[in-house]
């Protein structure tokens, strides 16, 4: 703990990354379906930070809980209480338990003793969850986990200056008190563009879904070409069982002599979605020799793209920040971490840290909007990230390309903002 805040100035630092529960993406989109460009926010010009932030170290993991209980440290600072709202029962239950597991690391990492999870089940309704953790005093909220709920949690928070730190990517559900802290595809697709754009891809093309996360991904996509002076680009939009004629036409755009127009075509699939585009491609004979496939953060959540896509390049947090975590976890709970399981820990983290940090230089914790948006960010295991002035996430990626050996980084993510 000691070492932790000597490291701990302006520049907070943890941990952070995300999992998945059986039928469950942490790629969520709004809820509603469609949605209009305005709804689609601007990464193209981030916020100018200051010091480098600094990485927390894994120690070691407490001993599994046999059931989720408050996690209470006593110590010689005042107690902080955050709740973490998660399912903990039900079909996501699972994924919940995974998501507290790592909450427990994080605070045993971290040594704030003063600082007390309260976990609540959001599986029997978020607002009674956020209502019991309110009336326990719950000074921060941590989660949920799925969209409607962390719609269903904001007023209620907000109601009681809480702040919300939601692991949702459903940019919408991002408010006043509400920060989104899940995987966003904007900066994940701005990163690509920019590395593919420094290997002299000039044209690029996209295969989407008619999807709210398909319509982000086009807006992002055209909005980018255009700021960059670039041909505009060849979108083809598909539906629900669509796939195969929207292949045909991309294959239909090949030049002549089998050679393709675009230097570039942007694939924003994953799981299944992904593998039958990449068996589409190859049953169209598409020539993509010329062309580099480039996907999102969907690719880093689909094991199977290195043997689907090789030479693909995509858009992620580097994974080698979070493999003692993987490997810590897995020894001490007897399985693997699920992808999501770092967001716990690293919001977990940064309640800790932003506690202390606040009751050492005054009397609360630092939990104002302020200290939650601190433009040089904080450094967790998915790399450096911070919060916007609008609630959103921003991250510091890596590029990543998919090897017969799984992905490997071929440009490292910056270490600042």
């Amino acid at each position: 703990m000691r070492h932790y805040l000597k490291l701990f100035c302006l520049v907070v630092t943890l941990s952070v990354a995300g999992c998945a529960g059986p039928g469950q993406s942490p790629w969520q989109t709004p809820s509603g379906g469609a949605i209009t460009r305005d709804q689609v926010p601007d990464y193209s010009q981030p916020q100018q930070g200051g010091q480098t932030p600094m990485p927390t170290t894994m120690q070691s993991a407490p001993v599994d809980a046999a059931a989720p209980a408050p996690v209470r440290h006593t110590g010689e600072l005042p107690p902080v209480k955050v709740a973490l709202l998660v399912p903990l029962t039900g079909p996501q239950g699972a994924l919940g338990q995974a998501m507290f597991n790592a909450a427990q690391m994080a605070l045993f990492d971290i040594g704030a003793s003063n600082v007390t999870i309260l976990p609540h089940d959001t599986a029997k309704g978020a607002s009674a969850a956020a209502t019991a953790a309110l009336n326990e005093g719950a000074q921060m909220i941590l989660g949920p986990l799925f969209a409607q709920d962390v719609k269903t949690v904001s007023p209620i928070a907000a109601s009681r200056n809480v702040p919300v730190v939601a692991f949702s990517t459903d940019w919408t559900a991002a408010a006043a008190n509400t920060y989104i802290m899940g995987f966003l595809p904007f900066e994940q697709i701005t990163r690509v563009m920019d590395y593919a754009r420094n290997h002299n891809a000039k044209i690029f093309t996209a295969l989407v879904p008619q999807t709210a996360y398909g319509t982000a991904v086009n807006v992002t996509l055209q909005n980018y070409t255009q700021r960059n002076g670039l041909v505009t680009p060849q979108t083809i939009v598909f539906g629900n069982a669509q796939l195969g004629g929207a292949i045909k036409k991309l294959a239909s755009q090949q030049q002549a002599g089998g050679q393709w127009a675009a230097d570039a075509l942007l694939l924003p699939l994953g799981g299944p979605q992904l593998a039958q585009a990449a068996t589409l491609l190859r049953q169209n004979d598409m020539s993509l020799r010329q062309t580099r496939l480039l996907g999102t953060g969907l690719w880093d959540d689909s094991p199977q793209a290195s043997a689907l896509l090789p030479g693909g390049w995509y858009a992620a947090p580097d994974p080698g920040l979070r493999v003692k975590f993987n490997m810590q976890y897995t020894k001490t709970y007897g399985r693997p971490a699920p992808r999501l399981a770092t967001l716990a820990y690293d919001a977990t983290a940064l309640a800790a840290a932003l506690a202390v940090k606040g009751l050492r230089e005054g009397n609360a914790p630092a939990y104002d909007r302020a200290s939650l948006t601190n433009p040089n960010g904080f450094s967790g295991l998915d790399g450096v990230f911070r919060f916007r002035p609008d609630g959103l996430v921003e991250r510091a990626l890596a590029v990543l390309e998919l090897t017969t050996t799984g992905p490997t980084v071929i440009d490292p993510a910056p270490t600042r903002f």
